[in-house]
């Protein structure tokens, strides 16, 4: 169902968090080499999707995303953000954040692996053993 898993970890300048912008920035920057797609228009995706309603999810998990015909594939990003990413929508403060881009001509895949996603969410032991993550290969291993 997932062609590819890439882990992003990123730095914090400042104990306020990332501007949530800036980490849709930052996720479309990194998936664009993956799935040939412009980061402006992937990041410009993940915008829209956030100004119809904030992808918070529970306690400190968020799932930015977007579906696209020019997104070739199904792609998740998994990001652990330390310091936390104020949502305005929302209010709340999470850490984990799983970015996903998917074709929007196979819209199950991309339902499937959301409704997986709440379903952790929802766990707050499971939150918690993500936020503890060390690097990459725990994070997805977790």
């Amino acid at each position: 169902m997932v062609d590819a898993l890439t882990f992003l970890r990123l730095g914090l300048a400042n104990s306020d968090g990332l501007p949530a912008p800036e980490l849709l920035d930052r996720l479309a920057a990194v998936a664009s080499p993956a799935l040939g797609v412009s980061p402006t228009d992937l990041s410009a995706a993940l915008r829209a999707r956030e100004a119809v309603q904030s992808t918070a999810l529970a306690a400190h998990v968020a799932v930015p995303h977007a579906v696209n015909a020019d997104i070739p594939r199904t792609l998740v990003i998994p990001a652990l953000v330390r310091e936390g990413v104020a949502d305005k929508q929302s209010k709340r403060v999470c850490h984990v954040i799983i970015g996903m881009f998917g074709n929007s001509l196979r819209p199950w895949d991309h339902i499937r692996l959301l409704a997986r996603i709440a379903r952790i969410a929802e766990d707050p032991a499971a939150v918690e053993r993500l936020r503890g993550a060390r690097d990459a290969v725990d994070l997805i291993d977790r």
